[in-house]
């Protein structure tokens, strides 16, 4: 089975156009370290085109995270954002290109909020 990681980058080198980032050109660069060894893809995008490359590329912003936290961002049970204010994930660069790339992360299905009004 491979990891949440290698699974997400190849669904996007295989996915549609992705037209909420229609006009966003440039590319993010991830490093996911795991334990000494450190994974790193390239997603490159191009006005609504999407390609993610493994290995060394250049990028206009570079971010850098655990595997944990990695997995967390593209199974949906983290955000990008969030995770960069924890200091769980490092990021530098062009950031508006990593809010961008957000989007492509999936969103986590959120509880319902209980009600604080007394039911008469």
């Amino acid at each position: 089975m491979r990891d949440p990681a290698y699974t997400f980058f190849r669904q996007l080198e295989h996915g549609r156009p992705e037209p909420r980032l229609g006009r966003v050109r440039g590319a993010v660069r991830f490093d996911i370290e795991d334990g000494a060894s450190v994974e790193t893809w390239v997603v490159h995008l191009d006005r609504g085109s999407i390609r993610a490359t493994a290995g060394p590329g250049d990028a206009a912003c570079a971010v850098r995270a655990d595997r944990e936290t990695f997995d967390g961002l593209v199974q949906g049970r983290l955000n990008a954002t969030a995770s960069l204010l924890r200091g769980a994930m490092w990021a530098e660069g062009d950031l508006g290109l990593l809010i961008h790339v957000q989007r492509l992360f999936p969103v986590a299905p959120t509880e319902p909020v209980a009600s604080t009004h007394a039911s008469t």
